[in-house]
Parts: C-alpha cells; structure tokens; sequence
C-alpha cells in the first residue's frame, strides 16, 4: 500500500528534534494522536518509522542505536490503493 504525502515540513526544526526511541514515541501517540503506520529497515542498520494521525498529519522518524530523531513532519496525507 503507498502512501501520497503532501510534503508541509520544516527541516530545520526537525533535524535538532531527538529523544530515546520508546519515549519518543510514546510521545507522538499521546500529544499529537499519532500512531506508527509503516516501519522500515535501511541498508546502514538504521529504522524509519512513520506515523500519522487521523486528521492526515504526519511525522518520519529515524531510529539509531535506541535513538529516534524526526527527519519530516507535515499536516496533510492520505492512504491510497497503490494507484
């Protein structure tokens, strides 16, 4: 299943945003409502995580050695059917 983002984010912000992974979390899931929808391994041992809320907003994070830090955010997504 993909996923269409419309990309709404701030790198700035988001490049300095870290915390140990399960808080981090934790955190998305109680402040913003934001659940993990898709995880992914890389090639380089690292963990991209993605959550999304019902109102479409959106965060990416990577997780590093038990370390999550968010790479986007963005307030506007929607799943599709691949098409």
């Amino acid at each position: 299943m993909a996923m269409t983002l419309l990309l709404l984010w701030r790198p700035a912000v988001a490049q300095s945003l870290c915390a140990p992974a399960p808080d981090f979390l934790h955190r998305f899931e109680v402040k913003l409502g934001e659940f993990v929808v898709l995880r992914g391994d890389t090639s380089n041992g690292r963990q991209i995580v993605v959550t999304r809320a019902e109102d479409g907003r959106w965060s990416i994070i990577e997780i590093t050695e038990d370390v999550g830090c968010l790479l986007m955010e963005g307030e506007a997504s929607e799943f599709d059917n691949g098409i």
